[in-house]
C-alpha cells in the first residue's frame, strides 16, 4: 500500500550487435517511520523557530536509493516564511553531523496546515531527495532536520511526535540553535519521544537484476566473439 513505481527503460546487449529493450519498473518502499496511530488522542507539538531547531536520526533497514523523506508539521495561526530542511549523516555518537549537508532545500510556511484546525493525523509534507542518488545501506544513520533561519518568535512551525506507546527506537531527537556548524544535543535522554516521519527507498524489481545481469552476460558474450 506504500508502493509506488516508476518506469525506466533498460538496454540489453545480446549476442552479435542486436540490442533488445525491456521496460521495467522500480519500486519506492517505506522503510522507516513514526507514525501517530489513527487513535491517539494526545501527542506533542515541538515548536521550530530561529533559537530552537529539531533533529530526528533514523536507522536504515533497507538497502536501496533513499529517495524520499516525509515529515509530519503544521503551522501556528499567521506563520510564514521558510523553513530549512536539511539530511545529514550521523558523526560516530550517532549525533547529526553539523558540519556535512546530504541535502538541503526550503519549505514554504504557508503551505502547510494551521495547527488549530490540522486534521488528525496531519498530511504528510513529502520531500523528494531522489536528486542526490544516495545510496544507503542497513544500518546506516542518517538525520533529518527542520529549522528556521528569519530571527522569528511567535508564531511557530510545529514538528509532530509519533505514537507515544511504540517509541521508534532506531533513532533519537535532537536539537540546536540555528547557528552554522552548531553542534547537536540529545534532547530527551532515556525518554521514548521521536518525531513523526517516513523514508522511502528506491529498490530494483528482480526483473530488474535479471536484466541487468542478462546485459552483463551479453556484453561479455560480445566481447569475446569480437576477440576470435
Amino acid at each position: 500500500m506504500f508502493r509506488l513505481t516508476s518506469c525506466l527503460v533498460a538496454s540489453v546487449v545480446l549476442w552479435g550487435t542486436e540490442t533488445v529493450t525491456h521496460a521495467f519498473a522500480d519500486q519506492l518502499v517505506l522503510d522507516q517511520f513514526c507514525f501517530q496511530s489513527p487513535d491517539q488522542t494526545s501527542w506533542s507539538d515541538f515548536a521550530v523557530y530561529n533559537s530552537r531547531g529539531w533533529a530526528q536520526t533514523f536507522t536504515v533497514g533497507i538497502d536501496g536509493r533513499l529517495s524520499r523523506i516525509d515529515i509530519f508539521v503544521s503551522k501556528s495561526a499567521g506563520d510564514s516564511g521558510p523553513a530549512k530542511f536539511t539530511l545529514r549523516p550521523s558523526t560516530s555518537s550517532g549525533a547529526p553531523d553539523p558540519s556535512r549537508t546530504l541535502f538541503s532545500t526550503f519549505i514554504d510556511v504557508e503551505t502547510l496546515p494551521d495547527a488549530t484546525n490540522a486534521s488528525d493525523p496531519l498530511p504528510p509534507t513529502t520531500i523528494d531527495v531522489s536528486e542526490i542518488n544516495l545510496n544507503v545501506g542497513v544500518g546506516e544513520v542518517y538525520a533529518i532536520a527542520l529549522e528556521r533561519i528569519a530571527p522569528t518568535g511567535k508564531p511557530w512551525l510545529l514538528w509532530s511526535t509519533g505514537e507515544p506507546a511504540d517509541p521508534y527506537d532506531r533513532g533519537t531527537i535532537f536539537h540546536r540553535p540555528y547557528a552554522e556548524n552548531a553542534v547537536w544535543t540529545e534532547s530527551f535522554p532515556g525518554l521514548a519521544i521521536d518525531m513523526e516521519f517516513a523514508t522511502y527507498v528506491t529498490i530494483p524489481e528482480p526483473s530488474t537484476l535479471v536484466l541487468l545481469a542478462m546485459g552483463a552476460v551479453g556484453l561479455l558474450a560480445y566481447a569475446w566473439r569480437r576477440r576470435r
